[in-house]
């Protein structure tokens, strides 16, 4: 990858709501890994998607259609 190809990458990124750690993502998280019996690396990710207000998380390695309130967790490569 070219450096100006990664800055037209990089760039494009802006239009994505960031998600910074926070205490009170880590809380939830870890509430999230408790209640769900998550590993806290993907109870963090569902904590993040939460606080972002996604409707619709990506991710193959959390169960297709499980729902954390109101996110609710897709399988792209079914």
């Amino acid at each position: 990858m070219t450096a100006e190809m990664a800055i037209e990458l990089v760039d494009s990124w802006g239009r994505f709501t960031i998600v910074g750690n926070s205490l009170d993502i880590l809380t939830a998280g870890m509430a999230i890994c408790r209640d769900h019996r998550l590993s806290i690396c993907d109870a963090l990710i569902v904590a993040a998607a939460q606080a972002a207000r996604c409707e619709t998380l990506m991710s193959e390695d959390l169960s297709h259609g499980q729902r954390f309130g109101n996110l609710r967790v897709e399988n792209p490569f079914l």
